[in-house]
């Protein structure tokens, strides 16, 4: 099976995957460790893909399912089971039957939670509210924090027998950082995904690309994912991403000499929209699609950089 461009070379990430090729048939729960935006969700995904069920997937982040509504949203409710139950609806349980629930951020999940996720992974039976018949369940529990869960059982805000019960199937995911040959392959799906059925994506230039896989990227994928889809926006009809399309942000803490990079690739862009449009400097602007303020200081750039 070919893998994402998520799941690339790194030795860490060749062994991460093994790993979820050998568990992902298996029914058993799986915890997935990641920094912020590291892709916990997609490697959850990329593990169904693998696993063969036939449900669907579902995800849901764990804090955002209050207490006083919890079994209603994960076993769902009876028709006139209370106010407002106006016809049966199914949970996210009966709604991944056959398939998997992923629940991201458990890590901050509420203690009634943990309880109830405790009482589904040991296997009791689910039955909806206003119901007193069990209903058969075949539910794949995939969960994700960035949380150190070992601290947190520590200092009791999570429960330990709920950690145990993941048992040796732990998968700690690096941050993109530690997996910069992944870096250009995200890149280019994530420009192939934004210009999906309106235009031909346009190549990274080799400046832009070198510059993507030096990043420090404290946001990981997420980060990633904003800075191709700001170049985008800044890229015009042009067909190549050049340097000074990606955002300054990420550009900056790279250090001067990369400042200085972006700085002539901006001027020299400028100079040429300029020349094409016979020194109109509405008309090269517009081309660029930028305003004319940031069209000038761009003309300057190239000074500035040499200063």
């Amino acid at each position: 099976m070919t893998a994402s461009p998520l799941f690339g070379t790194s030795p860490a990430v060749r062994q991460l995957v093994h790993r979820c090729e050998v568990l992902a048939p298996c029914k058993c729960p799986m915890l997935i460790l990641g920094e912020t935006g590291a892709g916990k969700s997609m490697l959850a995904g990329h593990i169904h893909a693998l696993s063969g069920r036939t449900g669907r997937f579902n995800e849901k982040s764990a804090p955002q399912l209050s207490d006083s509504l919890l079994h209603a949203e994960l076993a769902g409710y009876a028709k006139g089971a209370f106010t407002g139950a106006y016809h049966d609806t199914p949970g996210l349980l009966e709604a991944s039957h056959l398939g998997t629930l992923f629940l991201d951020e458990i890590g901050t999940a509420s203690p009634h939670f943990q309880e109830y996720l405790l009482n589904v992974l040991d296997g009791r039976p689910v039955q909806r509210v206003g119901e007193s018949r069990p209903r058969p369940m075949d539910v794949r529990i995939l969960a994700a924090t960035n949380a150190n869960l070992d601290e947190r059982v520590v200092q009791q805000t999570f429960r330990g027998d709920l950690l145990a019960r993941f048992g040796p199937f732990v998968l700690p995911l690096p941050p993109l950082r530690e997996r910069r040959d992944e870096i250009l392959p995200l890149a280019e799906r994530f420009v192939a995904d934004f210009c999906a059925g309106r235009r031909r994506p346009p190549v990274l230039e080799r400046d832009a690309a070198e510059v993507l896989v030096g990043a420090r990227w404290p946001g990981n994928i997420r980060d990633l994912k904003l800075a191709c889809e700001w170049a985008l926006q800044h890229v015009g009809a042009g067909d190549t991403i050049a340097l000074d399309h990606l955002p300054v942000y990420f550009i900056a803490p790279q250090g001067r000499d990369v400042r200085e990079a972006y700085d002539r690739a901006a001027a020299r862009r400028a100079h040429a929209a300029l020349a094409a449009a016979g020194g109109n400097k509405t008309e090269a602007a517009r081309s660029l699609g930028v305003s004319r303020p940031t069209f000038y200081r761009q003309l300057r750039r190239e000074r500035a950089a040499a200063n």
